[in-house]
């Protein structure tokens, strides 16, 4: 009989879950609306067949490579290289890094909240993870041929290295949708054409790593026209050309000025070049 009963609370425990899962409204890939106590059923796990197959289809997209672009940025002041891929407009999907235990973890974004977290061990073991307001409610393990559901807490990783990550994952999602910049570089050969007038600035991303070797110089431009790297803690020069390796890895911001007041419009032609130092060799 307690056998019986116990089977009989976890199935009704499983449909108040699917019912409150319809009841939300949320879709297939966002969990942002709910809390991370909402389906935890009491004194049981997470049942996976409510959630583990959108999960698992968010991995799946990763194999077609569907980023429209990729961004890298730095952790753990250096040790750490986190990898941002968006979709076509400038949408984050994923963020991808390894802990210093070399378990491979990818967050999955919708609407710049994370939804899911794969995490997966050198040994080959892996570990799903669903979230609703950026906090973990369910996770799965997978062994023995089959996902099993385990809790939360003992999905193998490194907790303050997976915040920091989402962080500034969700920083750069806002930051790219509201794009506050002229144009973001994304091509290892590029120029642009631009105008500049009054005392305005105009600022350029260029993602670069750690190593790359980059040359960025102005063309047709007037004697008062210079450009500089406005997000560097080391005081500010005004430049020309400039060409040299990428001390870290991460957004270089590019901005072009005029040390004169401009009555009028001055034209200019910016061009930026990178290459990989092995390949200077």
């Amino acid at each position: 009989m307690v056998a019986t009963h116990s089977f009989k609370q976890k199935l009704v425990n499983a449909l108040l879950s699917i019912v409150f899962l319809i009841a939300s409204g949320c879709s297939e890939a966002d969990s942002s609306g709910l809390s991370a106590n909402d389906f935890q059923p009491e004194g049981g796990l997470m049942p996976i067949d409510i959630w583990l197959d959108n999960g698992l289809d968010q991995l799946d997209k990763i194999v077609f490579s569907d980023s429209s672009y990729q961004l890298f940025l730095s952790l753990e002041l250096e040790l750490k290289t986190l990898r941002l891929d968006f979709a076509n407009k400038r949408v984050l999907q994923r963020a991808v890094f390894e802990d210093q235990d070399q378990i491979r973890t990818t967050l999955f974004f919708d609407k710049a909240k994370l939804t899911y977290s794969y995490h997966k061990e050198k040994s080959g073991r892996e570990w799903m993870v669903a979230y609703a307001n950026n906090k973990p409610y369910a996770a799965a393990n997978f062994a023995e041929g089959e996902w099993r559901a385990v809790e939360p807490y003992i999905v193998p990783s490194d907790q303050i290295l997976l915040s920091k990550a989402m962080k500034l994952s969700i920083q750069y999602a806002e930051l790219e949708k509201k794009s506050p910049y002229q144009a973001r570089i994304l091509n290892d050969k590029w120029e642009t054409f631009a105008e500049i007038e009054k005392k305005e600035a105009l600022n350029y991303r260029l993602n670069v790593k750690k190593g790359e070797y980059i040359s960025i110089a102005l063309h047709q431009a007037p004697e008062h026209i210079f450009f500089t790297f406005s997000n560097q803690a080391t005081p500010r020069m005004e430049y020309k050309t400039w060409s040299g390796a990428a001390d870290s890895t991460g957004d270089l911001v590019i901005q072009v000025f005029s040390t004169a007041e401009l009555r009028g419009k001055s034209e200019f032609t910016l061009k930026v070049n990178r290459q990989n130092p092995i390949a200077l060799q």
